[in-house]
């Protein structure tokens, strides 16, 4: 049967400007591949991010509002492709200091072979909402 594996990280997010202009994370990764001179790969769509918490980690916030949908496929292929926003916080939310902890769930077919498979997800946050 295929095989889901999830696992969380956190990332603080900081915005301390007072502008209120919000903030976005962003998130983009190369293909789950065993490497060498004859790769076996996961689909491109194999990485899925399944919700997304954020918390207030000292003195006084004013959380975000998201407005992404999950799941949200973290998109891959073998040089990663655009990065999509897997968290935003719209005008006039997500000022002061919060812990943001997305799930990830990778899908592995039944079907896939046997092999160490590795990827690179690279995860950016910027200013402005969306």
């Amino acid at each position: 049967t295929d095989q889901n594996v999830t696992d969380t990280i956190t990332i603080d997010a900081q915005d301390n400007t007072g502008s209120g202009g919000g903030w976005k994370l962003q998130v983009t990764s190369t293909t789950f591949s065993t490497g060498g001179a004859t790769p076996k790969t996961l689909a491109t769509t194999a990485t899925a991010i399944t919700g997304v918490t954020s918390i207030c980690d000292a003195g006084t916030c004013t959380a975000p509002t998201n407005g992404v949908t999950y799941p949200l496929t973290v998109p891959a292929d073998g040089t990663a492709p655009a990065a999509v926003s897997f968290f935003t916080s719209a005008v006039n939310t997500g000022m002061g200091d919060f812990t943001i902890t997305p799930t990830f769930r990778v899908t592995v077919p039944a079907n896939t072979y046997a092999g160490t498979y590795t990827s690179t997800m690279s995860i950016t946050i910027a200013s402005g909402p969306s």
